[in-house]
């Protein structure tokens, strides 16, 4: 097998990987727009987010991936994900649930947040990754800490 090859198949490979670490995961249980309202932060309070975090509305899950999220009534969020740290991005009211998009260098953080069941008021992280697609309930905190 030449260098050139071996280049090819290199670069195939990571594609392959890295395509499976985001887009969008089939939403389960679709609701109206106003299901989300709750969860959401005032937009003014997104510059400051990081040093907020204590202090503003916060979807978390401490199950197999650890990770929070506030959304703000601007479009925007703040995230901490352990292992990928912290950043920001843009969120949309789409198809029965809140999809969330945020650039990054290697891939794209991308999920949905959607009604964790047909009926009640869970919600949970609908996403796809290299294993395939994941759901992870969150809790919502909605007093400061």
């Amino acid at each position: 097998m030449t260098s050139q090859m071996i280049k090819i198949a290199a670069a195939l490979t990571s594609f392959i990987f890295l395509a499976g670490c985001s887009g969008k995961a089939p939403v389960q249980h679709k609701r109206g727009q106003a299901f989300f309202n709750k969860v959401l932060n005032p937009g003014e309070k997104f510059d400051r987010a990081e040093q907020e975090m204590p202090n503003l509305k916060v979807l978390t899950s401490n199950q197999r991936y650890k990770m929070s999220y506030a959304l703000f009534d601007n479009g925007k969020f703040y995230y901490q994900v352990h292992n990928l740290g912290n950043g920001t991005g843009t969120w949309s009211f789409q198809n029965g649930s809140i999809h969330l998009l945020a650039p990054r260098n290697f891939f794209d953080l991308e999920l949905n947040l959607a009604a964790a069941a047909e009926q009640g008021e869970g919600m949970a992280f609908q996403f796809l990754d290299r294993f395939g697609n994941n759901v992870v309930k969150v809790e919502f905190r909605d007093k400061p800490l």
